[in-house]
């Protein structure tokens, strides 16, 4: 019995260890199975998750590696033709591609965040060097824009995780805004100076703002002998009426040079930033997008630009309406009298500017009793500020108005009735290819942040752009290099600012990055290109223009009478007897100052000619100036 139990017990265990086996062999075979199966969709997985990282690494190594071996190959120089293909190795610039897309496509194995951006970063490196090498081709800058702003739309998601990680306070951003305000008086500065050391300021306008503010200094009068010769010693008053002069005369007092003038000019520009950011930080814009504005308001072409033939007190502008605007949204009675003043007595035209935001507060009921105030006042202004004018002269706006003035006798008053009463010629006045490339270069740094949508009242504050700038047939107002578009550029920005308050975030950034990359390119393609021009001029002449400036200043005596040409003029602002030279006149002075350079005057040419024999010669700089002074 035990025996039978045994052999049950050791059958049992054969049993149990077989089946065991085939267990484990069972296990292990469908082990094999998953790990076959497991590897075969890794694979597919594999495929499918790294395909599209695999094609972005190629091309964005790809792009880092063409735009870095052309810019260390500098081939943004010769963008006219392909002669330097003809002089430089294909080969040793397509193998310079090649090694650089690989090292950056080894940062992109280890990176992608990195390899991204600096896809983007090279490009605009390469735009900037070409548009530099290519000054005033505006084609070459718009070009350069649409590139990067497709690179920039790639890769925009990692700057958006940059920039969140970057944090700025009020004080950091406050100290920001001021340091790029400082950059623009600076790069304003510097030219300005540079073209007066380098005797590149004519007669009209600077001599004539030179002279008159030494003539305010000795005689508060705002008085030129060159602005309307015939006349004699004329008040510019008797042309513009700009008591804004006499804000700015205590700081002529303290430094009596014409370097002043050009010096105030580029502080008033500067300092306008400051009520700019607290407009942005009203409005609850982030710091960093209200440097941002600040950026653009300093590198909109139209703002430097707008100096680069010389004062005039139009740059006041900015810096009065931001405050009139910071004013106005504070509501503050005493500083939107202060400054709705000041900008009124910036220049007669100035009140349009008012008109516009008076009419704006009212129409949107923003502020609908501050706004008929402000309406009725700059019209009341306006009609007094233009019966001055005719008092001391009879210069007013009608010439510059002629082509869409019907009657010169009735004056300025029946634009009113003429804007509205034939449309369609007068958007054929606003519709030739200087104006349109003009509109192109104002609206562009802002886009479609001057675009509203069912915020119509917004669109009475274009009325400056048009009436100033685009409707008058003269052809420097509708020129982003003259002095007449500080009022629309402030009143743009102002647009701007109210419109990006009212985006989402994401909005936003995408904004604020295209609009200060196509404003630095339109910067650097419309604006820099003159700092380049005058400071290189006088390092190449400095000795000569040091002469030249110390035969005026110590041979002229401060009450004799001058004949000069245009150039020479500014430099004799000391002196109230001087007439600028004209082809043909009758030299009779008691000195001559004639500018020897070729290319700046054809009046220039030869006056010797017209000298009598009573002259002689006091001073001379070879090619450059020549002083007679009458026996």
């Amino acid at each position: 019995m035990s025996e039978n139990k045994s052999k049950m017990k050791n059958q049992a265990n054969a049993v149990e260890k077989e089946m065991e086996k085939t267990v484990k062999k069972t296990v292990e075979n469908d082990a094999e199975k998953t790990v076959e199966k497991s590897s075969d969709f890794n694979i597919v997985k594999w495929f499918n998750e790294y395909y599209k990282k695999i094609v972005e690494g190629v091309v964005v190594s790809g792009v880092i590696g063409v735009f870095a071996a052309n810019m260390m190959n500098k081939t943004y120089k010769p963008i006219e033709n392909l002669n330097y293909l003809q002089q430089e190795s294909i080969s040793s610039l397509i193998l310079m591609m090649l090694l650089l897309s690989m090292a950056a496509g080894v940062i992109y194995y280890y990176n992608p965040i990195v390899a991204r951006l600096a896809m983007p970063t090279f490009i605009i490196i390469y735009s900037f060097f070409t548009i530099t090498n290519n000054k005033e081709v505006l084609e070459v800058c718009i070009a350069c824009i649409i590139v990067t702003l497709l690179a920039i739309a790639y890769v925009r998601e990692d700057i958006f995780y940059v920039i969140s990680k970057i944090k700025i306070n009020d004080k950091v951003a406050f100290a920001i805004c001021c340091a790029i305000g400082f950059a623009l008086i600076v790069f304003i500065g510097v030219i300005g100076c540079d073209r007066y050391k380098t005797f590149s300021n004519s007669t009209f306008d600077f001599g004539i703002f030179a002279q008159m503010f030494e003539n305010l200094k000795n005689t508060l009068k705002p008085v030129t002998s060159v602005e309307r010769p015939e006349l004699g010693n004329f008040s510019h008053f008797g042309v513009h009426f700009s008591p804004i002069y006499y804000l700015m005369l205590p700081i002529y007092f303290i430094f009596s040079s014409p370097i002043t003038v050009q010096i105030m000019q580029a502080l008033v520009l500067g300092l306008a930033v400051i009520p700019l950011y607290f407009l942005c930080k009203h409005y609850g814009i982030s710091n960093k997008m209200t440097i941002v504005m600040c950026a653009i308001y300093c590198l909109f072409p139209a703002v430097a630009s707008g100096t680069y033939y010389d004062f005039h007190e139009n740059c006041v502008l900015p810096l009065t309406i931001f405050c009139l605007l910071l004013a106005l949204e504070k509501k503050n009675t005493v500083g939107i009298i202060l400054s709705a003043l000041a900008v009124c007595m910036v220049k007669e035209d100035a009140a349009i500017v008012v008109l516009s935001i008076g009419l704006f507060l009212l129409l949107s009921a923003k502020d609908a009793k501050r706004g008929v105030i402000l309406s009725g006042a700059s019209l009341v202004y306006f009609y007094i500020a233009m019966k001055v004018i005719q008092s001391y002269g009879d210069q007013n706006f009608d010439s510059r108005f002629g082509n869409i003035l019907y009657d010169y006798s009735k004056g300025l008053t029946q634009v009113a009735v003429t804007i509205p009463s034939n449309i369609s010629y007068m958007l054929s006045q606003m519709a030739n290819t200087e104006k349109l490339k003009y509109i192109f270069l104002m609206i562009l740094p802002l886009s479609i942040a001057l675009i509203q949508k069912k915020k119509y009242s917004r669109y009475v504050l274009f009325m400056t752009f048009i009436l100033i700038n685009m409707l008058p047939s003269y052809p420097y107002m509708h020129d982003i290099g003259f002095q007449y578009n500080y009022g629309t550029v402030a009143l743009m920005m102002y647009i701007a600012i109210m419109t990006v308050s009212e985006w989402d975030s994401e909005k936003v950034k995408i904004w604020g990055i295209s609009s200060v990359l196509i404003t630095a390119f339109l910067f650097t393609c419309v604006t820099f290109p003159k700092w380049e021009i005058y400071t290189k001029r006088y390092k190449e002449n400095e000795n000569n223009y040091i002469q030249m400036e110390n035969a005026i200043s110590s041979l002229i005596p401060k009450d004799a009478s001058v004949a000069t040409s245009g150039f020479m003029m500014p430099h004799l602002y000391f002196n109230n007897n001087v007439v600028v030279l004209k082809e043909g006149m009758e030299v009779n002075q008691d000195y001559a100052v004639i500018d020897l350079r070729g290319g700046y005057s054809s009046d220039n040419d030869n006056f010797s000619y017209y000298l009598t024999n009573d002259y002689e010669v006091v001073s001379e700089v070879k090619n450059m100036l020549i002083i007679y002074k009458k026996k």
